[in-house]
């Protein structure tokens, strides 16, 4: 994925596929800096922010998902770990991109303290994620 302008492509609205770029550059700039807790939480947000475009996009589809949580139609109101596994069951996504730390799908949650070295292999696997699910995508 390069730093271009047209890496996030497959993103249908623009403003979203703005922001993308912009989050990617700092994921880039967070990790290289070593500061792993924020490249989790935007790594998280940009695949957040993928999947949400995908879904709403075959929302009829997400919502029919045996995936799906039951009782609630707001896909926007999802958490990461079922926007993942709907995705994921709908073909959206690679099956195996349900590997994510628990730091990374629950981006939303309090900062768990952990070594500078666990950070650096959640933020690892975290780019690792985006990048696959954007190959998948591109």
């Amino acid at each position: 994925m390069s730093a271009g302008g047209s890496e996030f492509w497959f993103i249908a609205d623009a403003e979203i596929r703005n922001t993308l770029q912009r989050q990617y550059r700092t994921i880039r700039a967070t990790f290289e800096y070593a500061c792993y807790p924020w490249t989790v939480l935007y790594a998280g947000r940009s695949i957040e922010a993928i999947l949400l475009d995908g879904l709403n996009t075959h929302w009829v589809k997400a919502l029919a998902s045996p995936k799906a949580p039951k009782g609630n139609s707001d896909i926007d109101s999802w958490d990461l770990a079922d926007l993942i596994a709907v995705s994921a069951d709908l073909g959206l996504v690679p099956r195996d991109v349900d590997d994510l730390p628990h730091s990374v799908v629950h981006w939303r949650g309090p900062i768990p303290s952990f070594s500078i070295e666990v950070w650096k292999e959640e933020a690892r696997i975290a780019i690792e994620v985006l990048l696959k699910i954007h190959r998948w995508l591109s």
